[in-house]
């Protein structure tokens, strides 16, 4: 009898052991779907991640072309005024050689010279006009072009540093707005363009 109630209740505690390494191995491979579960959505916010970056470093490459054309267009203004600097110094020149003739007519002189020193004169300051027409539409282009970059740059520095702007993809919004500003500029441009014809 004692042996019969020994083996019942070594089968009992073979019965509860089982059953509780079933549950526990339940719980084991529970808690692995759970993991893989977690790396299947990590690694999906992983792929959204590197195309946010791979956006964004694209769009670094659309700012810098966009910079680069202000900065051609910077460069370009330079060589104008170089050019205009050259205009006036080969002018300036040319009023002294008209001083110089002027000196020798005094000296020994007919009148047939001074209708050419008079014809000559009113050429040089027509061409005197013109510079002062040149560096008034340079000037313009200069105010809107240089003001343009200086305030879109001091407005965008703000704005970036204030930690107003979303520094992801809410940010595509402001195209727009470059775009209007390039519009603008081309606008200038072009009255620039009909301003020196």
């Amino acid at each position: 009898m004692a042996r019969l109630f020994l083996l019942s209740s070594v089968f009992s505690v073979s019965v509860l052991a089982a059953s509780s390494f079933s549950i526990a191995q339940d719980a084991v491979q529970d808690d692995h779907r759970t993991m893989k579960s977690e790396h299947k959505a990590a690694s999906s916010d992983h792929q959204k991640w590197m195309l946010k970056i791979s956006q964004m470093k694209a769009e670094h490459q659309q700012a810098l072309a966009a910079l680069a054309k202000l900065q051609a267009e910077v460069l370009q203004h330079e060589a104008e005024l170089e050019l205009m600097t050259l205009e006036i110094q080969r002018h300036e020149m040319e009023m002294k050689s008209h001083d110089q003739a002027i000196d020798r007519h005094e000296k020994h002189g007919d009148g047939a010279e001074h209708d050419e020193m008079k014809s000559k004169h009113n050429e040089i300051m027509t061409n005197h006009a013109g510079l002062q027409q040149m560096l008034d539409a340079s000037l313009d282009h200069h105010s809107a072009l240089i003001d343009g970059i200086i305030d879109f740059a001091q407005s965008h520095m703000n704005r970036f540093h204030s930690g107003e702007g979303d520094h992801g993809h809410g940010d595509h919004e402001d195209h727009g707005d470059h775009e209007d500003h390039d519009n603008d500029h081309d606008h200038d441009k072009h009255e620039h363009s009909e301003k020196d014809h």
